[in-house]
C-alpha cells in the first residue's frame, strides 16, 4: 500500500512587490490540486484493492463449496468402506464352508 506523503506547502518565494493575497492564493490552488492529484491516485488503489477482495471472497466461496464436496465424497467413501466390511463376512463364510467341485 502507498505511504501518505506530506504535501509541501511551500513554493517558490514570494515576490515581495507581489500582491501578498495572490501568492497565497497561487499557494492555496497549488495545495489544492496535490491534493486532489493525490486523492484520485488513492481512488485508484482503493478501486484496485477492492477488486481484489472481490477476487478473494469469490475463492473463499469456491474453497468452502469444495470442501463441502470433500466432505461429502469422504462420506460416501466411508459409507462404501462400512458396507464391504459388512458384505466381506458374509461372503467369506459360505466359501469356507463350501466343498470343492471335483474336476471332470
Amino acid at each position: 500500500m502507498a505511504s501518505v506523503s506530506h504535501v509541501p506547502s511551500s513554493g517558490p518565494h514570494p515576490d515581495p512587490d507581489a500582491d501578498p493575497a495572490s501568492s497565497e492564493l497561487d499557494r492555496l490552488e497549488h495545495a489544492v490540486r496535490r491534493l486532489v492529484e493525490y486523492t484520485e491516485k488513492l481512488r485508484v488503489e482503493n478501486d484496485g484493492l477492492r477488486g481484489e477482495l472481490e477476487a478473494m471472497r469469490g475463492l473463499q466461496e469456491r474453497l468452502l463449496a469444495e470442501s463441502q464436496l470433500r466432505q461429502d465424497a469422504l462420506k460416501r467413501i466411508d459409507d462404501l468402506v462400512g458396507l464391504i466390511e459388512q458384505l466381506d463376512p458374509t461372503l467369506a463364510a459360505p466359501a469356507a464352508g463350501a466343498v470343492p467341485k471335483a474336476s471332470k
